[in-house]
């Protein structure tokens, strides 16, 4: 792959390699892979910068193997991943209640052990819905979706027949390096011009019409408008054109939306999906001050 290629000029590594660290540890040399990264630190993985390389626990050799094998080729190349919109109750049909909710090997999620609520992984979102402790297992509301990112593409092929309906694809990743840093690229751009666009908005008058946004060729076209908020405080909308809305349930700070928007980005480019996310000049809403946003309408 070119890309490749451009990462070992760069001086990352191009292939995989697994080694006896020292009596306790192994290491793994590897490219950088945002699925690898989550899935090193669950299992007690940590960089080190000077030698740049993952450090483990040497029993948790069989688990970083299987990871390795899922998400890479011999060569190091990233092995095909999709991202999917998963719906529980088609998933899991007539209320069954599990003690986990697991996918190609992965804890999608589970109960905290206090049984105080439910921990999703890091590479999935509730898009809809609410998922609870219930009994000894999990339960989830009526028309409950879960976003699940990065899993093997070969995924699929493995599903029983009876759960494949609950399973749509949102995005392909052939994570070929050079086209994701055009894409990249273009997002950088288009985020500069949303942060100074959030700016201009806050000053424009509540029920506009969206605006436009100067924007490349390739990729989704944003838009913002504004609207008053019931408590007094301004709402910035940031459109992605393409497909679904939705709305958080508190005020993000900019730089919450434009990460917010920079995810988008890179699954709009695939996929065609647009955000609404509240954004400034409303105070934080009580009781949401340290929770993730939560995507509520599906298109």
């Amino acid at each position: 792959m070119a890309g490749q290629a451009r990462r070992a000029d760069a001086g990352g590594p191009t292939g995989v390699i697994l080694s006896r660290y020292d009596d306790s540890n192994i290491s793994v040399v590897c490219p950088w892979n945002p699925l690898f990264v989550t899935e090193a630190r669950v299992l007690r993985g940590k960089w080190n910068s000077d030698r740049r390389m993952w450090i483990f626990p040497r029993d948790e050799t069989p688990q970083i193997r299987a990871l390795l094998d899922e998400i890479f080729y011999a060569d190091g190349s990233p092995a095909p991943g999709i991202d999917i919109l998963l719906d529980l109750n088609q998933f899991h049909p007539g209320g069954v209640l599990v003690p986990a909710l697991e996918i190609a090997g992965r804890r999608i999620v589970s109960i905290h052990p206090d049984r105080s609520g439910c921990q999703l992984d890091p590479q999935a979102s509730l898009i809809h819905g609410v998922v609870f402790p219930e009994g000894e297992g999990l339960g989830w509301s009526p028309e409950a979706f879960i976003e699940v990112r990065y899993l093997p593409e070969e995924y699929l092929s493995h599903l029983p027949a009876d759960q494949r309906s609950a399973v749509r694809v949102l995005a392909r990743h052939g994570l070929d390096l050079d086209e994701l840093r055009r894409h990249e690229l273009a997002a950088s751009v288009r985020l500069s011009e949303l942060r100074l666009a959030i700016e201009h908005e806050e000053l424009a008058d509540p029920g506009l019409a969206p605006t436009p946004l100067e924007h490349p060729p390739s990729g989704p076209v944003w838009r913002l408008r504004c609207r008053q908020n019931p408590d007094g405080g301004r709402q910035v909308i940031v459109h992605l054109d393409g497909c679904m809305s939705t709305q958080s349930t508190r005020t993000l700070t900019t730089e919450e939306v434009v990460d917010l928007a920079a995810r988008d980005a890179r699954l709009c480019s695939t996929c065609g999906a647009y955000r609404t996310a509240r954004a400034l000049g409303a105070p934080t809403m009580p009781g949401y001050k340290n929770r993730r946003p939560t995507r509520d309408v599906i298109g």
